[in-house]
């Protein structure tokens, strides 16, 4: 793995380490990635956790993309995988995650 792509990884692990609010079951993934990217926000039952506001803007996650989402989502724990990922995908301020976000869920 290149320095750019492990910088990428950690950018990915460190946004995924604050969306919380796992699923146990699969969500309504798209077809393909929304129009509207989803963007990471503060949960209203727990604000202080971080959760992605539309998880229906999520594609699946592309072929040339499934390792790379699977080491992000590892870093959550066993039984994580990528679910979903938008090429747009925006953090808690707002501003477009470079190299987009991976919807990490537990098994």
């Amino acid at each position: 793995m290149s320095l750019l792509n492990v910088k990428k990884a950690v950018v990915f692990a460190v946004v995924s380490l604050f969306v919380s609010g796992c699923m146990t079951t699969g969500p309504n993934i798209g077809k393909a990635p929304g129009a509207t990217p989803p963007q990471i926000v503060a949960d209203a039952e727990n604000p202080s956790a971080r959760v992605w506001d539309d998880l229906s803007a999520f594609g699946p996650v592309p072929a040339n993309l499934e390792t790379q989402g699977q080491e992000v989502c590892s870093t959550l724990g066993a039984g994580y995988y990528a679910a979903g990922y938008h090429p747009r995908a925006k953090d808690f301020n707002g501003t477009t995650i470079e190299g987009g976000g991976f919807l990490c869920l537990k098994k």
